[in-house]
């Protein structure tokens, strides 16, 4: 067994990573279950814990970093081998059905626990088995309540039936006319005070008219033949009671006429308290489990929302079957001015939504009260509502509204929204449930925390993959250009594709580029080498001197060892086309689209950016006729195409009528998207042409 709180991530996935992947999913979980009243665990394929909680380590007896990398076996040296097939068979992709199990932990030595234990797989990416989870519910306490009960039961039974057996003789009438002097004596009666009369005008049964009924019917059924038995209360004094197991049964003569009644019982009060507390402890103990199953099914999937509108939806599509809320709001705080504005509002009708969507923090209301006071608000009824908020009274009259639960949702000492919950029957919210919607509040931080914090990072993404590109293309007279680009996916990981195309004093200047890897350093370099192109080709030089001079600029800016490629083209007008000088730095081959359909390669060549000094980069030239274009475009175009993509590439344009640059820069993004793979490259795409 081991519980404990999360200390490591889990090792990095060797399959294709899920298309999301900004957020981890583990170390989310393991902080939220580090506190649960039961104990989690994560192993990985090599069956080593990855993740324990604090509750875990302490049935383990082992402190939670001595856990981490090492074999079930090798943190409890006692454990039996057959124990780790569960293990095994969860990390086959099996759920393993809760079982109860026992032994000895450091915990405490000597003393043999009992524990229920849960394994599942964890898929922390798409269609793979990455981890297994244990969950370890220690139930010694409720096994020796268990033998208690049985033992006490058993012991009750025969001792507290000997202390009170009520037995008695009745006519077919149900009049009373023999008792026990038990009986008598436990309720303090006579003889006289109870004989004579129909058993349900007797002491014992005449203070309820209930009770007296159930006595009487009973009366009437065993006349007629029928044996009746069922538990009831007793009066044996003024404000004193007894459960008993009563029994009435007909009596016959030898010719089958029923000639008496037999009254009998025995006091099970003791025993019924006990099934009663028995029944307790296990609703509790099912009640508990249910509440962490909910919070880790939360978790897995509050994890993937990346916005605060993918936590409002997961809040308000999935919270009635978490908590018997019938009604959700999920709200944020804005500063300007100081109000509360719901992202997410369901269970009221459309009036209601409309008045309470922003609320200034001035108002008095539960939920404003929660912000201000920096703590849970509970109303458990409707008179306890109106009672502290008499001018809601109108507001509510025509709802079904009995309870209101207001968590605020604080992270460092500032309060950042505030989670409500509406219920249709009064609800008492005792210790524990309070303590679970505050871990389900605790959640939704965590969650509006992450989504924020995405937020900002995918901002600065985006600004960063702004400065890559131009915010327009240019008017080129006498040519027609067309750009595209396409991200390889979601998520915060921008590439270094960059592309510029500028007018210059003797015609155009077209150039493409793809910095190594991927994320801010890459973007970095990417924008430092567009710029540097505008800078340096606005200045008149050529193609291939200006990816020299960019070599030059890349080494001396950066000592990092990044390195990118580029292709440059410089038209200039030609009779009735252009002709274009192309330089190419370890880049992607140019392609000429003739306006007949023919497709040429440029077979210019030269070394990467930032790699060697000096570099060499060749220069080729082309003509452009009216009609025929020239393509620029980077690696993530031929994603798919194996290692010489080339062919396939000319294979797929060639052919057919006369193309705009626009079709063909279209053409070649649908080829990237149809030959994209989970994180693979970004693809930019120039096409400029000489007008036909």
């Amino acid at each position: 067994m081991a519980y404990g709180r999360e200390v490591t991530d889990p090792p990095p996935a060797t399959g294709p990573p899920p298309a999301r992947d900004a957020v981890p999913v583990l170390p989310d979980l393991a902080a939220i279950l580090a506190d649960a009243p039961i104990g989690f665990g994560v192993f990985d394929h090599g069956m080593r814990y990855r993740l324990v909680n604090r509750r875990l380590s302490e049935i383990n007896g082992v402190p939670p970093e001595a856990h981490i990398g090492r074999r079930p076996e090798e943190v409890l040296p006692e454990m039996n081998a057959e124990a780790l097939e569960p293990l095994r068979r969860a990390l086959r992709g099996e759920i393993v059905p809760s079982r109860e199990t026992h032994g000895i932990t450091p915990a405490r030595p000597g003393e043999e626990r009992h524990w229920l234990v849960s394994w599942l797989p964890v898929r922390a990416v798409p269609d793979r088995v990455t981890h297994a989870a244990v969950f370890v519910e220690d139930i010694t306490e409720r096994k020796r309540a268990e033998r208690t009960i049985s033992e006490s039961e058993r012991f009750l039974r025969r001792v507290l039936d000997a202390l009170f057996t009520f037995a008695g003789v009745m006519t077919p009438d149900g009049t009373l006319i023999e008792v026990n002097r038990p009986a008598l004596e436990v309720a303090g009666v006579r003889p006289e005070d109870v004989l004579d009369r129909p058993l349900w005008e007797t002491y014992w049964f005449a203070w309820d008219p209930d009770v007296q009924r159930d006595v009487r019917e009973a009366a009437i059924r065993a006349a007629a033949g029928e044996v009746s038995r069922y538990d009831t209360d007793v009066r044996i004094g003024p404000d004193r009671r007894l459960t008993i197991d009563f029994q009435l049964v007909p009596m016959r003569d030898a010719g089958g006429r029923i000639t008496h009644l037999i009254p009998s019982a025995a006091d099970v009060t003791g025993v019924r308290a006990l099934e009663r507390e028995r029944g307790r402890l296990l609703e509790a103990e099912r009640t508990a489990r249910s509440r962490a199953e909910g919070l880790a099914d939360l978790s897995a999937r509050l994890a993937p929302a990346l916005d605060r509108h993918e936590v409002a939806a997961v809040v308000g599509g999935g919270f009635a079957g978490l908590t018997g809320a019938v009604g959700v709001v999920l709200s944020v705080v804005e500063a300007h001015p100081p109000r509360l504005r719901a992202l997410v509002h369901v269970g009221h009708p459309p009036a209601v939504l409309e008045a309470f969507h922003v609320v200034p923090l001035t108002e008095r209301l539960p939920v404003t009260d929660a912000v201000r006071g920096r703590a849970p608000v509970y109303v458990a009824t409707r008179q306890g509502l109106l009672e502290r908020y008499p001018h809601l009274a109108e507001v509510v009259a025509g709802l079904q509204d009995r309870a209101w639960a207001m968590l605020p949702l604080e992270v460092d000492g500032r309060v950042m929204g505030v989670l409500g919950l509406i219920f249709h029957e009064e609800r008492p919210f005792d210790d524990a449930e309070r303590r679970y919607l505050e871990a389900i509040a605790r959640q939704c931080t965590q969650a509006l925390t992450r989504a924020g914090l995405y937020e900002r990072q995918r901002a600065i993404a985006e600004g960063l993959q702004r400065a890559l590109l131009p915010p327009r293309l240019p008017r080129l007279a006498g040519l027609e250009v067309a750009a595209r680009y396409e991200a390889a996916g979601e998520g915060l990981e921008i590439g270094g594709d960059f592309y510029e195309v500028l007018a210059t004093g003797d015609g155009a200047l077209v150039a493409i580029g793809d910095v190594c890897g991927r994320g801010p350093e890459a973007a970095g370099v990417g924008a430092l080498l567009r710029h540097a192109v505008r800078l340096l080709g606005g200045a008149g030089a050529g193609a291939a001197e200006l990816c020299r001079l960019l070599d030059a600029e890349l080494r001396a800016q950066r000592d990092d060892g990044l390195f990118a490629t580029m292709a440059v083209a410089h038209l200039r007008p030609d009779g009735d086309g252009h002709r274009a000088h192309v330089a190419v730095a370890g880049h992607e081959p140019p392609l000429v689209v003739r306006r007949g359909g023919g497709v040429e390669v440029v077979r210019a060549r030269g070394h990467l950016l930032g790699v060697v000094t000096d570099p060499v980069v060749e220069e080729e030239v082309v003509r452009l006729g009216p009609g025929d274009a020239l393509a620029l475009y980077t690696d993530g175009i031929v994603g798919g195409l194996g290692a010489d993509p080339t062919p396939a590439l000319v294979a797929g344009l060639a052919g057919g009528a006369p193309r705009a640059p626009a079709a063909i820069a279209d053409l070649l993004i649908a080829r990237a998207q149809e030959g994209a793979r989970p994180g693979g490259d970004d693809a930019a795409v120039v096409v400029v042409g000489s007008a036909p």
